[in-house]
């Protein structure tokens, strides 16, 4: 999962270029620096996804539902604190509020479960040679994760992309105001 989410970072990191001339062809260093900044974006809704993920695969909806609500109220925060002065990188505040928010509320809830009943850290000792009736529990719900993740990040940044291109960096966090005008 972890090397998943290295792999999918890195590949944009390298190729955030060729997304910025396809997308903003007379782009400023604003616009180019708040592409860089979303590998971060990306690596954390990765988990985010993924933690989520564990939440629903072991039917904590009610934890999975807290979790999405605390979640948005981080989105919100930040973009209270970040939205105002129209900054690229406010943008990206905004989004690495919403998965830190949402990374840290699944942790909680994960870490009162008992991390070692989810499979996620084995008892007693961190680190020893994993069964593989534990790799294959582990990966068939982390490869779906990590493909599910990936793709729901990347899907709302390109539609929210395609807002600020239309109409600027406030369309951003509130695309209703295209259809108002």
């Amino acid at each position: 999962f972890f090397v998943g989410i290295l792999s999918v970072s890195i590949l944009f990191l390298f190729t955030y270029q060729f997304f910025i001339h396809l997308l903003f062809p007379n782009s400023s260093k604003e616009v180019e620096l708040a592409f860089y900044c979303l590998v971060p974006v990306i690596f954390l809704g990765a988990f985010s996804s993924f933690f989520q993920g564990v939440l629903n695969g072991y039917s904590l909806i009610r934890q999975l539902a807290i979790v999405q609500v605390v979640a948005a109220l981080g989105s919100v925060l930040a973009a209270t604190v970040f939205a105002a002065g129209g900054h690229p990188i406010g943008y990206i505040a905004i989004l690495l509020s919403c998965f830190i928010f949402s990374i840290v509320a699944s942790a909680f809830f994960m870490r009162s479960q008992g991390w070692h009943k989810l499979g996620l850290i084995p008892p007693p000792v961190l680190f020893h040679q994993p069964t593989t009736g534990l790799v294959k529990e582990y990966l068939s719900y982390a490869v779906v994760t990590l493909c599910t993740g990936v793709s729901g990040a990347l899907t709302i940044i390109a539609v929210r992309t395609l807002y600020i291109h239309q109409g600027g960096l406030s369309l951003g966090g509130n695309p209703s105001r295209v259809a108002n005008g």
